[in-house]
């Protein structure tokens, strides 16, 4: 009996063996004629399995490649990957994330072939290349502030008012990095702003930098330059500086005051506060802007508590619909149409072609003979270069004597001429810090002078290159040194719109092309461009000059 159920085991363990090896046969050679690798239908092929394109394979050597990653601004967001260096075909995640309310835009890959699985998602992977991988992540600002030279700064909200974390360390940053005569705070990205409040310790040593400040809204600007805010800074106790600049309701004044006004008058508020102090007067220069798109001409009046007006000079952009005006101190103000005027002070708009979109202070050339044949009546540049001719300023290339050359391009040596001979062509005892310029050549006294007076700077490796030429943007920069050498403030008679190609213009060139334009001194070219790497030609730095010359005298 025993040995009948031990044959019954024997059989029964067999049969399930036998069952077992069936079954995996089966599934094998299913998989693998589901995947192609049966040639018949009696063929039995080992199973195969599909390696990725890039996976670790035993043809490649083991070697770990590093992944770098950047991020544009590292006020705006961090980013991290779940490796520092991994091997050919491993999978790397990447996480970008925002600061503070900011946006992230995009992964840009600097090097390396890799393809990322969502390149415009804070979330991505990639495939290791056999190669060292350059990543950096693109953020945008959110809901916060721009200060100087496109430095992204934190700040907190009370009801209306801006406060910004000007720490030591972000202060030095802006005041090192300005290469303008006015630090701007950009406020435009914030909704329903009236006011900013700034540590009465950072305005000092913005001052005692040389510098003013520009507090940009979407309502409008106010400006103090250097004198101004040291002035300020001067004034009151405390310790902070409170600048209001804003719209006023009608129903928020007095019933005698809004007897005065026109129907479409718009008022605005603007007051300063050291501390608890109502800054009432200053030294130096405060500029107000403000959007205005009515009729013409217009005018602005200060509006006093009894209703009377006092009028008050303005200048109207009617190109970029603004209109700019420098009181005596701040108070109530009213825009509107000035019908008792007989002209008011405007910048009409011009054709978008040619290059400098921003109109010409006219002169007086009816006295002037035009010595140069390539310079026409019907020229844009016409009245600009008869301008600097007349006042020695520029002259022809010395090719021809008959030939101004308007559309050669500008070099260094002739820039640093040109703004030393508008200097009354100075001597200066500094050595020449520069070895490709001569002690003889035509530029050599004027690249000395400049060079010590902080306009311009070498190139590279103690030289100057006198003969290259210079781009719209360092033409920009060029000047406001020269505006703060002299001590001109440069302040604003239009707000600043950013050009379709904003983003080329050089970060240490932004302050001084913002204040270029802002100043009236450039324009931009056709379809709203700056052209930053354009090469300034000989025209263009003729109309630059007009302009300059005729706002500062």
């Amino acid at each position: 009996m025993t040995n009948r159920k031990s044959a019954s085991k024997h059989i029964i363990t067999s049969l399930l063996c036998t069952i077992v090896l069936l079954t995996i046969f089966s599934a094998t050679s299913l998989f693998a004629s589901a995947n192609g690798l049966v040639t018949s239908p009696n063929s039995i092929v080992p199973l195969s399995l599909a390696i990725p394109e890039n996976s670790v394979t035993d043809d490649v050597p083991y070697e770990l490649f590093k992944i770098s990653l950047t991020v544009n601004n590292s006020a705006l967001g961090t980013v991290d990957s779940s490796l520092a260096a991994a091997a050919y075909g491993t999978v790397i995640e990447l996480s970008a994330i925002p600061i503070s309310g900011n946006r992230f835009v995009r992964w840009e890959v600097l090097y390396g072939d890799i393809t990322l699985s969502a390149p415009e998602s804070p979330t991505a992977h990639f495939f290791m290349p056999m190669e060292d991988v350059s990543i950096s992540a693109v953020f945008s600002m959110g809901v916060g502030i721009i200060v100087g030279n496109n430095i992204a700064v934190h700040h907190t909200m009370e009801y209306e008012t801006v406060i910004p974390q000007l720490t030591p360390d972000i202060l030095a940053q802006i005041i090192s990095s300005e290469t303008g005569t006015l630090i701007t705070f950009d406020l435009v990205r914030i909704d329903d702003v009236s006011s900013i409040v700034l540590p009465r310790a950072a305005l000092e040593r913005i001052s005692l930098a040389n510098f003013g400040v520009e507090i940009v809204m979407q309502h409008g600007l106010i400006a103090l330059n250097r004198q101004a805010l040291a002035s300020v800074v001067a004034q009151g106790t405390g310790t902070t500086v409170t600048i209001y600049l804003h719209p006023v309701a009608r129903t928020e004044l007095s019933e005698t005051q809004q007897h005065v006004l026109s129907t479409c008058d718009s008022v605005y508020f603007a007051q300063i506060l050291a501390g608890i102090y109502t800054v009432t007067s200053f030294d130096g220069v405060l500029t107000i802007m403000v959007p205005y798109s009515g009729e013409i001409p217009v005018g602005v009046w200060r509006l006093f508590s009894d209703g009377r007006l006092e009028d008050v000079p303005s200048i109207h952009d009617a190109a970029r619909l603004t209109v700019s005006f420098m009181p005596s101190s701040p108070s109530l103000f009213v825009v509107g149409i000035d019908h008792n005027a007989v002209q008011i002070p405007t910048i009409p708009p011009i054709p978008i072609h040619p290059p400098e979109t921003l109109p010409l202070l006219p002169p007086d050339i009816s006295v002037i003979l035009n010595p140069f044949v390539d310079v026409q009546v019907d020229h844009w540049f016409y009245e600009s270069v008869l301008f600097v001719y007349a006042h020695g300023i520029m002259g022809s290339t010395g090719i021809d004597p008959m030939t101004f050359s308007p559309n050669a391009n500008l070099t260094r040596g002739m820039i640093v001429t040109i703004l030393h001979r508008l200097e009354g062509a100075p001597s200066s005892t500094a050595s020449n810090p520069f070895s490709d310029v001569s002690e003889n050549a035509w530029y050599t006294d004027a690249v000395i002078w400049a060079a010590d007076a902080g306009i311009v700077r070498g190139v590279a490796e103690g030289r100057f290159d006198p003969s290259a030429n210079i781009t719209r943007q360092d033409l920009a920069v060029i000047f406001i040194r020269y505006a703060r050498y002299t001590g001109t403030s440069l302040l604003p008679v239009t707000l600043y719109n950013n050009f379709e190609d904003q983003a080329a213009i050089a970060a240490y060139a932004v302050p001084a092309v913002r204040q270029a334009v802002e100043a009236g001194i450039m324009g931009g070219t056709v379809g709203n461009l700056f052209a930053p790497q354009d090469n300034a030609t000989r025209a263009q730095t003729a109309a630059m000059l007009h302009r300059f010359i005729g706002l500062t005298t």
